[in-house]
């Protein structure tokens, strides 16, 4: 088991609202010649029509959209799921695409990559939010403002969904790295307050 039962996330969730064009979908199908495997992939069309253009004459059994979520960045969300399940295991050695998992834990990963935050946090959450803020690459040294930001980005997104360290790590990129320092305070505030409530 990759991922615990907290937050249980329904597999019809998927929604179709209007993204920008520069966002995209990371989606999950299923195939019944593929019993115990799951291909994850990232789009930036819609995951119905990509599910369709999969069918192959050659295939007994056409792919099935078992779920998605909409990404702010897909190239880079799909990076991050594709290490957090090859730090677990479940990542298949001879194709990227296909992991051994379950359908829920699939679902529940990409629930934390997703970009529809919360309403509020879920602090039960934090462990599994921590596994995947420890995938979140680190800017290169030198490197310009915007990787700095993106990293940034991707904490804060994961800290107010329930981890109050990736709001720390957050501040602190901003503190060292960025030209936008009075980002460091706002969110160093938001990292207090989250573990303030987290200790509530």
């Amino acid at each position: 088991m990759i991922f615990g039962t907290s937050g249980q996330i329904s597999v019809g969730a998927s929604t179709h609202r209007e993204i920008p064009l520069s966002s995209g979908y990371i989606y999950i199908l299923s195939n019944a010649a593929m019993p115990g495997l799951l291909k994850i992939r990232r789009t930036d069309r819609q995951p119905e029509q990509r599910a369709r253009e999969l069918r192959t004459t050659g295939d007994p059994h056409p792919f099935v959209l078992e779920h998605y979520v909409a990404v702010e960045d897909s190239s880079k969300s799909e990076a991050q799921v594709y290490r957090l399940f090859q730090k677990n295991g479940g990542r298949m050695p001879f194709d990227r695409e296909f992991f051994s998992i379950s359908l829920q834990d699939a679902i529940e990963a990409l629930s934390l990559v997703s970009s529809t935050a919360p309403h509020a946090p879920d602090f039960s959450r934090a462990p599994l939010l921590a596994q995947l803020a420890a995938t979140v690459r680190p800017p290169r040294p030198g490197s310009g403002f915007e990787e700095y930001e993106f990293a940034a980005n991707q904490l804060v997104l994961l800290a107010r969904r329930g981890c109050p360290n990736a709001m720390k790590q957050a501040a602190i990129l901003f503190e060292h790295g960025c030209p936008s320092g009075s980002r460091f305070k706002p969110l160093w505030r938001d990292y207090l307050a989250l573990a303030r409530e987290q200790a509530a």
